[in-house]
């Protein structure tokens, strides 16, 4: 499969989300449950309107985002070398954002179900395969996933320290790293129940 062919798989998920909020629109409420606490309760909510074209927009510009990317970064022959997993990468993380816009739309026609689990399983799906992917692009030079490149006869496998910290050593990362970190905890509570 071709970079075009996965790209084109995660376009499919951008436009089913908007195919699904066509076709659910006539039957939600004017408000829409977008939020759950701690507890797995509904406590916030949107316009219609807005919960019904936030997630495709969003995945849209995501998407236009990571296609340039590979296109913008000076050392854009490094990322040749992990290309594949960049690009199911990106499908999985399409995936990922039609699931919850799905689940929220689900759960706003009345069907009842832990969104917090669902929220859950999709989450572990996306960072397995972040776990998956960020090793092959560690090191690569890359202006996103690695400041300094390896030389072939280091390339052939992190150590256990480095395939933990993912790209460590990427300017984009390491910041992200830092607020991943704390949004991660503070999602882990909104996320127990109790």
């Amino acid at each position: 499969m071709k970079t075009i062919h996965r790209f084109g798989l995660a376009g499919g998920f951008v436009v089913f989300s908007g195919v699904v909020s066509l076709l659910a629109a006539p039957s939600l409420p004017a408000e829409l449950v977008t939020h759950w606490n701690a507890a797995g309760e509904p406590d916030g909510t949107m316009s219609k309107q807005v919960a019904l074209w936030l997630f495709p927009v969003l995945t849209a510009g995501l998407l236009a985002m990571f296609a340039a990317i590979p296109q913008i970064d000076p050392l854009r022959e490094n990322i040749a070398e992990f290309r594949a997993y960049y690009d199911w990468f990106v499908v999985v993380f399409m995936g990922y954002m039609f699931l919850v816009h799905v689940g929220i739309i689900t759960f706003n026609l009345g069907y009842e179900f832990d969104f917090t689990a669902l929220i859950l399983f999709g989450a572990a799906g996306l960072f397995y395969y972040a776990g998956v992917f960020l090793p092959h692009a560690e090191g690569t030079g890359s202006l996103v996933f690695g400041r300094r490149g390896r030389s072939a006869a280091t390339r052939s496998g992190p150590g256990p320290t480095r395939l933990a910290a993912g790209c460590s050593n990427s300017p984009l990362f390491s910041r992200l790293s830092v607020s991943s970190s704390a949004t991660m905890q503070s999602t882990s509570f909104s996320f127990q129940r109790s």
